[in-house]
């Protein structure tokens, strides 16, 4: 046998097979990049994901509003929200972009405009907050916290979609005074003031939710009973129904919806003073408003309501130890929870809202790169 000819038809097939394979990692590849170059993209039927374009910024994604008519997504980094309706056949396309006010703050530092997004059938409320160093402040007036290095502006506005109405300033949602609590409610496509007082109680309206005519009113007290207070705007002189639970740290995080409310505690680490300890018990309120029956859950997170859906979203922690958890649950008349979905992995946010679970994702580094929703009922 003659070894110099079998070593040569050997290498000469061994680089046949490596070309083949080149061949099809390359396409591989390609098709990868076709995939992950997309601007909207669906993982399944059901839901469809969202990317930046071209004049977008890395905080596209970092508020979202969503209805059977209108996504909005906020993108404060590029001082715009982008406004997406169906076409004819059902899918999610951009329309128009929506851009703060002439010569307001946001404007002329076209920084900020884009957070907190609120819709209401046509009806959008856009919050901004700018950040400014202030030796480059021109007009100190326009900011309503200034240092010797950082100037600050907080805004909200409203538009109506369906029109070429301009985008107005509106009050901000909640404005304390000593002993009363202002809140400017989006509610019917209009806002609505109310004025309650904090009934002593030091961050009684540090978070709230409104369905309809019934706000929900956090009030994590660092020293009196935590909970919250639950109101019926239409009729304010009714004594309003607290809701609490003992030894539990509840009332930074509630949600509403026609049947059922929950409260607990956003899982965002922070400073707590000596009298409550890092091993209070974690937990989550859920009660059936026409019933009463309540459930306490293990487990703390944002919560988000829609209809007998519950969305719990855990943050991630800055240092790592933390990761995101989502857990989504079905609730029935006993107000007792169903496990649907539960995911852990790289999440920015995620919550329900009118039958929708949106979900913002981020890479290692917190940086958004995907909005995704999908309908859940």
């Amino acid at each position: 046998m003659n070894y110099a000819n079998s070593n040569k038809y050997l290498l000469l097939l061994s680089s046949f097979f490596f070309r083949q394979h080149r061949i099809i990692y390359l396409l591989v590849l390609a098709l990868l990049w076709v995939v992950l170059s997309a601007k909207v993209t669906m993982s399944n039927p059901n839901r469809v994901c969202f990317t930046p374009e071209p004049g977008d910024s890395n905080s596209f994604g970092l508020s979202v509003a969503i209805n059977d008519k209108y996504l909005a997504i906020g993108d404060p980094g590029a001082n715009h929200v982008i406004i997406y309706t169906r076409d004819n056949s059902g899918q999610w396309v951009r329309t128009k972009k929506i851009f703060p006010p002439k010569n307001s703050t946001p404007y002329k530092y076209n920084s900020g405009f884009g957070r907190n997004l609120q819709l209401d059938g046509d009806v959008l409320v856009i919050s901004a907050i700018t950040y400014q160093e202030t030796r480059d402040v021109t007009n100190p007036e326009d900011f309503q916290q200034r240092t010797i290095l950082t100037s600050i502006f907080y805004g909200r506005y409203l538009i109506k979609l369906d029109s070429e109405t301009e985008t107005k300033a509106i009050d901000l949602p909640v404005e304390k005074k000593p002993g009363f609590v202002k809140f400017n409610l989006l509610s019917e496509g209009k806002i609505k003031s109310i004025t309650l007082p904090d009934r002593g109680e030091d961050r009684f309206g540090e978070s709230f939710a409104l369905h309809n005519n019934l706000l929900l009113v956090g009030s994590p007290s660092d020293y009196e009973e935590r909970g919250a207070w639950l109101f019926d705007i239409n009729h304010l002189d009714n004594e309003p129904l607290k809701i609490t639970y003992p030894d539990v740290d509840i009332g930074q995080s509630v949600a509403i919806s026609e049947q059922f409310l929950a409260l607990g505690e956003d899982g965002i680490p922070r400073y707590r003073p000596f009298t409550f300890t890092n091993q209070d018990p974690q937990k989550t309120l859920i009660r059936n408003i026409r019933s009463g029956s309540t459930t306490i859950i293990d487990g703390v997170g944002e919560l988000s309501l829609s209809g007998n859906i519950l969305a719990r979203m855990l943050p991630r922690s800055a240092d790592r130890e933390q990761t995101s958890l989502l857990e989504v649950f079905r609730l029935d008349d006993n107000a007792t929870p169903r496990l649907i979905t539960k995911h852990e992995y790289y999440l920015s946010r995620a919550w329900v809202q009118n039958a929708f679970l949106v979900t913002v994702e981020s890479n290692y580094n917190d940086e958004i790169f995907k909005v995704c929703v999908e309908s859940i009922f």
